[in-house]
């Protein structure tokens, strides 16, 4: 018998090891591509490196990933900016990345909360709609799938298993296109290397017909607010006014008929201001602002494209400067 158990050993060791070897070569290929999950896996990359230095943040979700440009910003107010927007979800994984940003890199003297009528949502009650619709970009988390508040936060959804969580090479079994990617040569630049430029998108986009879509199917939407992640913001806003760290929070534009579309709007919008009320922070609300009347400057009701973009970042520098001049300097 122990002869029999030494032939297992001696079978199953080396595969294993060779397993947490190729692993290891491709999630190391994985962080370091700036084109794979949409760029977000660089940046958790950059995050978990302590690679970044930026006085201002930027957080929230794809709206705050594509209407924010940080150049626009910083070379407005001459204060370093980086844009953390994270496609696709909301509080809970915005906060996480705080969490290691604080965790590995210094402290930042601003942070710009995106905000809009899903930030406080639960992913499930949003995507629900589609029962299809699975944890959306699961695989920016594979290549660090043993960092503990990785795994702790992914673990509130159904995206990976216990064998994605624990056996080598699981996650990419059958993810023929990951794994080309993660052996790519990154010496050779990707035919779009501008990708992301801080983190930022800019979608050079016209007008889609997603919300006429969404509008024949149904004809409202209501949010629903998730209080775990309510509760998380105070603790987040909290903390931030202890580190000394000032948080203007903003609800960037949105077409006024995705306005419209939201049933209990007014309700969400004054969640947020009795939030910044209660904190004493400021809230930038560009709801009715002339740029949520002109479709030309969307790609669909909830997105601004690249011009849209451009002229809410400079329309938005220039109403900073009263509030983190004095802060950032």
């Amino acid at each position: 018998m122990r002869l029999f158990f030494k032939k297992i050993l001696f079978f199953f060791v080396p595969i294993l090891l060779m397993s947490l070897v190729i692993d290891y070569l491709i999630s190391v290929g994985l962080r370091t591509s700036d084109r794979y999950a949409q760029g977000e896996t660089f940046i958790w990359n950059q995050i978990l490196e302590g690679d970044i230095s930026e006085d201002l943040y930027i957080y929230g979700s794809s709206r705050a990933w594509v209407h924010f440009d940080p150049t626009v910003i910083q070379d407005s107010l001459k204060i370093s900016a980086y844009n953390f927007g994270i496609d696709g979800h909301f509080f809970w994984f915005q906060h996480l990345r705080h969490k290691l940003l604080l965790k590995n890199n210094p402290k930042p003297k601003v942070i710009l909360l995106s905000v809009d009528v899903f930030t406080l949502s639960k992913y499930e009650d949003i995507f629900a709609i589609n029962p299809n619709d699975d944890f959306y970009n699961s695989k920016q988390f594979s290549p660090f799938i043993l960092n503990q508040e990785i795994r702790q936060y992914t673990s509130e959804y159904k995206g990976f298993s216990w064998l994605d969580y624990n056996m080598p090479l699981f996650r990419y079994y059958g993810r023929t296109e990951d794994v080309k990617e993660a052996l790519r040569d990154k010496s050779r630049p990707f035919s779009d290397s501008s990708f992301r430029r801080k983190g930022y998108r800019a979608v050079g986009r016209t007008w889609t017909v997603d919300f006429e879509k969404a509008k024949s199917k149904m004809e409202y939407y209501e949010v629903f607010k998730h209080q775990p992640y309510v509760d998380l913001m105070h603790q987040f806003l909290k903390e931030c006014t202890e580190l000394d760290i000032k948080v203007i929070m903003i609800y960037s534009p949105e077409y006024i008929e995705g306005q419209e579309f939201v049933k209990n709007r007014d309700e969400l919008m004054n969640t947020y201001t009795a939030i910044s009320n209660k904190h004493r922070i400021p809230f930038l609300n560009y709801s009715s602002d002339s740029l949520c009347y002109d479709q030309s400057l969307f790609y669909n009701s909830q997105h601004l494209n690249a011009k849209g973009s451009k002229l809410f970042s400079e329309k938005l520098a220039n109403d900073l400067k009263e509030y983190i001049l004095d802060k950032a300097n």
